[in-house]
């Protein structure tokens, strides 16, 4: 591990009477989808990380490095009040650029785009996130690459014991009365459970014999899934933006060799993962492509089980706006009760 060095002086490049200009900085019957042992291999849910292996690992580091660098080059230097001149080859701002905005040592911040186990102090990421003018997602993003912590939500966390995994089994299948899908997925996609209505709005999800169904692998590689989703590529390059967000800050066991699959296998995925784009897990909208060219429009809600936090169970529900009774039923103000 590299020790984080002292905050150096103004670098020799910029010269010894050199002035830099920065602008301020932004403050029911189970009918559904199961997994059985007469279907394939029974789910076992993500193992155990040893507690010395939480240190910033090469993965993490790797992930730390190139967002760093891919947000360096996003940003013009007027943008942080440098001028870009004529003579300026680099794409972007320079490495020494930064490390004189966000007051660190030129040779210590390449260490960090350099993806070297180095663990950069809370004082230093924030002040990287104002040099580099990240938004409060990429903040976040930025803060849980570089911060193992002491007991992440998924690594160091045993695997769900079975009468959970059974527990959410029973929650998405008992969801089979609503006319909506509703599916289960541990942190990979592997799919845990599904209600009886997946198949009406997802469709078969094959996979190769022996195997799981992968929602996440199913969606960049499966052509059933660019027929059925309609803005597939929107909807899928968000997913990929989510992935990278949820793997930060819930890391797990296999997720670089997963990843590294998904790019081997979906040219799409492996552009828009070398994008570094992040977003957060919250409620949004997907299309579905009816076979009769109709296009209908649900809103996912992912839900967390407090039983096994390291499963997501994703409920897709009307939106208000498109149900009128469901929209008059929540918004009807009772006056006895204010």
């Amino acid at each position: 591990m590299i020790a984080e060095p002292a905050m150096d002086p103004r670098p020799s490049w910029l010269g010894a009477s050199a002035m830099m200009t920065v602008s301020p900085l932004p403050s029911v019957p189970e009918t559904g989808w199961r997994c059985s042992c007469s279907e394939g291999p029974r789910y076992r849910g993500p193992v155990s990380a040893d507690p010395a292996e939480l240190e910033l690992d090469t993965f993490q580091s790797a992930e730390l490095g190139g967002f760093l660098r891919n947000r360096r080059e996003r940003l013009a230097p007027e943008v942080v009040g440098l001028s870009s001149g004529p003579r300026r080859r680099t794409v972007g701002l320079r490495r020494e650029e930064v490390a004189v905005l966000a007051h660190v040592s030129p040779t210590w911040y390449a260490y960090l785009e350099q993806g070297r186990k180095v663990r950069p102090s809370s004082e230093v990421i924030e002040s990287l996130a104002d040099a580099l003018r990240l938004d409060n997602v990429e903040r976040r993003y930025l803060r849980a690459l570089a911060t193992a912590r002491a007991a992440p939500l998924l690594s160091g966390r045993p695997e769900p014991h079975p009468d959970a995994i059974a527990l959410v089994e029973q929650l998405v299948q008992s969801s089979s009365a609503m006319p909506y899908p509703v599916y289960a997925v541990d942190p990979r996609g592997m799919l845990i459970a599904g209600n009886a209505h997946m198949r009406e709005w997802y469709g078969e999800m094959k996979a190769p014999d022996g195997q799981q169904p992968n929602m996440v692998r199913w969606l960049f590689t499966a052509t059933e899934a660019r027929e059925r989703i309609a803005g597939w590529e929107r909807d899928a390059r968000d997913v990929a933006a989510r992935i990278r967000f949820y793997n930060a800050t819930s890391p797990a066991n296999g997720t670089e060799t997963f990843i590294e699959e998904l790019r081997a296998s979906s040219r799409d995925f492996d552009g828009w993962w070398s994008s570094y784009e992040v977003a957060e897990q919250d409620a949004r909208d997907r299309r579905f492509a009816g076979r009769d060219g109709t296009i209908r429009t649900l809103q996912l809600a992912v839900v967390r089980p407090a039983v096994s936090p390291s499963v997501t169970i994703v409920f897709h529900l009307p939106r208000l706006a498109d149900e009128p009774h469901c929209s008059a039923r929540f918004t009807h103000r009772d006056d006895r009760l204010y």
